[in-house]
């Protein structure tokens, strides 16, 4: 008696077709399609999960970019010592002719 995997209904089996959402594909046709899947997989950002006996084995997803928003992107490297909230010491503007002393 063969083995019947289940399927999700937002999910398709994919034979000689082309890549679609949460895409499920045998080893056996991974192995022949490996590069050609895994460029498919990089241009489309959807992922593709490999069977092995009709059970889910491995995940074929694209790398995530980090965010290149400036703000939280040093969050555990910076540490804030003492007060930053108080005005600053007079004796630190002695020299600077900008600041008004009046």
């Amino acid at each position: 008696m063969a083995r019947v995997p289940t399927v999700q209904p937002s999910v398709k089996i994919i034979g000689n077709t082309s890549i679609g959402a949460g895409t499920i594909i045998k080893t056996s046709e991974f192995k022949t399609k490996c590069l050609e899947l895994i460029g498919e997989v990089a241009e489309s950002a959807e992922e593709i999960v490999i069977t092995k006996n009709g059970r889910p084995f491995l995940r074929l997803a694209p790398c995530r970019e980090r965010s290149r928003h400036p703000f939280g992107r040093n969050r555990y490297k910076i540490r804030i010592r003492g007060d930053i909230v108080s005005p600053m010491p007079a004796e630190w503007f002695e020299d600077d002719p900008t600041v008004d002393r009046q």
